[in-house]
């Protein structure tokens, strides 16, 4: 017998991969926005299947976390949030449930933003 072959049909997934396929949503929206991005409803659609994202917003608010919201205007001049995490947003919640470690607001003086 020779080596082994995949199942037909199925591809090989990375550990990365499979990290992603086993987060929620929120977990993969939180993800997003620590990494510096911002968040319309349809690009919560687009890349995680996320139909509610008002409701997962609201899930990770209420987990401590400062998002922030503010109204954006589409090309079509519709009217719809997008939701940012602050560059000095810290966990509100415990210590150890945090994954984001940045710096207070206080900390951030003398940075200049141009």
């Amino acid at each position: 017998m020779g080596p082994r072959q995949p199942k037909r049909g199925r591809t090989k997934t990375t550990p990365n991969q499979r990290k992603e396929q086993n987060m929620t949503q929120a977990q993969k929206i939180l993800n997003h926005l620590q990494n510096g991005n911002s968040i319309t409803a349809i690009d919560a659609l687009n890349n995680f299947g996320c139909f509610r994202l008002a409701a997962r917003i609201s899930d990770l608010k209420k987990d401590g976390w400062d998002i922030k919201s503010e109204p954006w205007t589409t090309p079509g001049g519709a009217t719809i949030a997008k939701y940012t995490l602050p560059l000095y947003a810290k966990h509100k919640g415990k210590a150890e449930d945090s994954k984001l470690e940045l710096a207070d607001h206080d900390d951030l003086t003398g940075i200049c933003w141009n």
